[in-house]
């Protein structure tokens, strides 16, 4: 991990792809883009808590 853009052209791979997979657009400012990757890989945006998103899908998900 280092200092880099998250918008644009500059932006890495990783961040364009979660960011065209849910059609969201550049993120407004620091930390305001939140991504969730399911065991299918099906990326979404958490709505409202974190946590419970997070806790939500391990519930759904079967042990590692």
């Amino acid at each position: 991990m280092k200092l880099g853009s998250v918008k644009g052209k500059t932006a890495p791979d990783v961040w364009k792809a979660l960011r065209d997979e849910v059609g969201d657009g550049n993120p407004t400012w620091n930390f305001s883009a939140k991504y969730l990757v399911d065991k299918n890989g099906q990326v979404s945006i958490p709505k409202g808590n974190v946590v419970k998103a997070i806790d939500a899908l391990m519930e759904d998900g079967d042990e590692l």
